[in-house]
């Protein structure tokens, strides 16, 4: 056979559906419900699948390119793609349907998390390191710059797609903390567009605020500590003895803490001098909500177990 036809040949075969279609797409991003038994995973072909507790998909929805963030709130999931945001509604039978979507001109979201009341969404833009406010109707999403990052130039930090972004709401969600690439820890008010500067030289690998209103955040002296969100002062803090390059902390009531890294999940009662630690290794940090935790182990495989029993891990092999 001519040689050139060969190779011609091949190509095509490369191209085909059919070739595609053995080709199964990379896991890319995954959420937990915050309260019920249910989480949602996307891929690198757009696909997301919605689960029960028991890791039995409910329903499907595609989207045109790379799902690069998740974050779930009650009965709607936002979701980047590589430059748009699309916001989803789970009805009761756990269908999917979009109510709404947005093109990014920035480029994607990564780290997208959702304020208390399912409102707002803030999220890193990841090509100029810049925290992103989205404002979620009933019908409609609007994105813009959180000022005080792009107006001043101040680069802030992001640590990874779905697994650490130092942005975050405070407790009744009226305002955002971002901290900044050379430590300091800021919080923007947008309703009276007011920017306070709340501690400076504050490097964190993650931070959450607890309903209480306090701020839990997990410091790169392998460290989790407690700060009075007013005066940021120290009330607690609690050696680990893990390394924390990456590292995910959720609050599931009850004062417990979930500290999530690739290899460990730390269980953590606020206010003891205690914790308990076991081992699970995964290619990122665990996603909690109060009734389920997912982590990813593979490229298609997943692990999802109650949050405050890491022992009752079962592995989910996406098709």
């Amino acid at each position: 056979m001519n040689p050139f036809l060969l190779i011609f040949l091949i190509s095509l075969l490369f191209e085909s559906p059919i070739f595609a279609q053995q080709t199964n797409p990379a896991i890319t991003a995954y959420s937990a419900h915050p309260s019920k038994e249910m989480f949602a995973a996307g891929d690198s072909s757009g696909k997301i699948r919605l689960y029960d507790g028991g890791g039995v998909e409910k329903a499907e929805y595609q989207i045109k390119e790379k799902v690069n963030s998740l974050a779930f709130s009650d009965e709607r999931i936002l979701v980047s793609g590589g430059s748009s945001l699309h916001l989803l509604e789970v009805s009761d039978g756990a269908g999917v349907t979009e109510k709404a979507s947005s093109q990014i001109f920035d480029g994607s979201l990564t780290g997208l998390r959702f304020s208390p009341d399912g409102k707002k969404a803030v999220g890193i833009a990841p090509n100029g390191n810049e925290p992103y406010l989205v404002e979620i109707g009933n019908n409609d999403i609007r994105f813009s710059p959180i000022p005080f990052a792009a107006g001043s130039g101040e680069k802030v930090f992001a640590s990874g797609a779905a697994y650490a972004s130092l942005a975050a709401f405070t407790g009744n969600g009226d305002e955002t903390a971002v901290c900044s690439f050379n430590g300091d820890l800021l919080f923007h008010d947008a309703k009276n567009k007011k920017t306070v500067k709340k501690k400076r030289k504050f490097f964190p690998v993650d931070l959450l605020f607890v309903p209480g209103g306090e701020i839990t955040a997990a410091l790169k002296d392998s460290s989790i500590a407690v700060f009075e969100a007013k005066n940021f002062k120290k009330t607690e803090s609690l050696k680990t003895g893990l390394v924390f390059e990456k590292a995910r902390i959720h609050y599931i009531g009850n004062g417990t803490i979930i500290l999530s890294t690739p290899g460990v999940e730390l269980t953590w009662k606020m206010g003891e001098k205690k914790f308990t630690k076991k081992e699970l290794k995964g290619l990122a940090p665990s996603e909690c909500g109060s009734a389920i935790c997912v982590k990813q182990v593979s490229d298609r495989g997943l692990v999802i177990y109650k949050p405050t029993d890491p022992e009752s891990a079962k592995t989910l092999n996406i098709p």
